[in-house]
């Protein structure tokens, strides 16, 4: 039963990132064919991001926070049935027309995400004992307290004020509404469901770079996925993407570095090769969603955009993209400013 759970929990959530993701791309008016489904993710993590947050620090029941969030996702369900029906139905054949006529190169897909999965799934060693607990902890810990974040996770003692690494992030309080809706137990929503969940979008988001660097050949787009795979696989450091990925799939810096990082570098090219308007939302999703999930974005998001800005600067020399790169600076300055104010005391939570 609680597999059945956890199956039909990953399908839910990939079907309501891919229905986000049909609804940006067709605001955003990008008539290309590849797959939104992590842009979606980003939108939706955005709007729990902005549904939740208030309600976590006027220490809102957790109950309230669930069936607000339920109502919400009904409304998107709603509002992507009526608006993408059409969509939805060129997009089905375009996938079965894809499918068969590159059969080879997707079956290869389907192999790597498999074993990836297996792989993944079936590791007892999670590399970090004390990260997975605390992760762990602090969801069952709001469960039993029925709040977040007023419960010390590894300890059980009451807090009197919020814990600043973790205040703004939201990740592990939509699994703990998760659990609530579905019945399933935190365990396998964070160890099971999220693990397949990431690791899927993680082989879409690579996939997508594999067009774009191979010009959209699927064969070897599936190649290059098969060979990270055996890149990630005999990683030995605790401290490599690929021992995030496989032993520390549900964290939230695992989301950074095999996600958000992938997602920005797709951005990159993109913009590098088209420079539509499109590839500078879907950074800007990226950047700011990123914090809903790991505050260590705070130092990396910022050196990578400026990074690729000084690149992108030297090759095309076109003033105008400073601009874009400011706005999608825009959650980085007004994360870094609330967390400065919030270390030096000067914005102070109680829990009362």
């Amino acid at each position: 039963m609680i597999l059945i759970k956890a199956i039909t929990l990953i399908l839910i959530y990939l079907t309501l990132y891919y229905l986000l993701g049909l609804i940006t791309i067709k605001i955003a008016g990008d008539e290309r064919d590849f797959c939104p489904i992590w842009v979606g993710m980003f939108v939706y993590a955005i709007l729990f991001f902005l549904v939740a947050l208030p309600m976590k620090l006027a220490q809102v029941p957790l109950k309230t926070v669930s069936l607000v969030w339920l109502v919400t996702v009904v409304l998107i369900v709603a509002l992507a049935v009526v608006h993408l029906r059409g969509m939805l139905l060129d997009r089905a054949k375009k996938l079965l027309h894809t499918f068969f006529l590159h059969k080879w190169s997707m079956l290869l897909i389907f192999l790597v995400v498999a074993l990836e999965l297996f792989y993944a799934e079936s590791r007892r060693w999670v590399g970090s004992p004390w990260d997975t607990a605390y992760y762990i902890g602090e969801v069952t810990t709001a469960l039993h307290d029925g709040e977040m974040g007023t419960v010390d996770a590894i300890m059980g003692t009451p807090m009197h004020s919020f814990y600043i690494f973790y205040l703004l992030e939201t990740y592990s309080m939509h699994s703990t509404v998760a659990c609530i809706l579905t019945g399933i137990p935190a365990l396998v929503e964070i160890r099971t469901v999220m693990t397949a969940v990431i690791i899927i979008i993680f082989n879409v988001i690579l996939w997508n770079i594999g067009k774009r660097l191979f010009d959209k050949d699927y064969w070897k787009s599936a190649v290059l996925l098969l060979i990270v795979f055996g890149i990630y696989l005999f990683s030995n450091s605790l401290y490599w993407p690929g021992a995030f990925l496989l032993s520390r799939t549900f964290e939230g810096k695992n989301l950074l570095a095999n996600i958000f990082i992938p997602s920005m570098l797709y951005c990159f090219i993109s913009i590098y090769e088209d420079d539509q308007r499109s590839d500078w939302i879907y950074l800007f999703l990226t950047v700011t969603a990123s914090y809903s999930y790991c505050m260590t974005s705070l130092i990396v998001v910022p050196v990578m955009l400026f990074g690729y800005y000084v690149a992108l600067m030297i090759k095309k020399r076109n003033w105008r993209h400073t601009k874009n790169i400011m706005i999608c600076l825009i959650p980085c300055m007004i994360m870094a400013i609330v967390y400065f104010l919030i270390t030096k005391g000067l914005i102070h939570i109680n829990i009362y």
